[in-house]
């Protein structure tokens, strides 16, 4: 396989996987940490992850999809899995 057929299999692979992301599940999940494991408002929360309070709401909504940087940074932060933000069952 050349090069730019792999580049191209493998960006059609992650679109197949982005498209099943389910925004509302991911802000859910998100909330429930912001909220219960961490006792934060949005605004704090926001300034811990090194976001904004809008993005923050935006992502509870279901409205957008965290950036990989935002993810990594809740993760960091709250010591979930980016799996579990993602509603992604963790193999066992």
């Amino acid at each position: 396989m050349r090069s730019v057929e792999i580049h191209q299999t493998i960006l059609y692979n992650l679109l197949k996987v982005i498209e099943m992301l389910d925004p509302k599940i991911i802000g859910e999940n998100v909330r429930q940490i912001r909220k219960e494991k961490m006792g934060q408002t949005q605004e704090s929360f926001a300034e811990s992850i090194n976001t904004s309070k809008d993005t923050v709401s935006n992502i509870e909504r279901g409205s957008v999809i965290p950036t990989t940087q935002t993810l990594a940074n809740i993760a960091e932060y709250s010591g979930v899995s980016i799996n579990q933000i993602l509603g992604i069952k963790d193999p066992e």
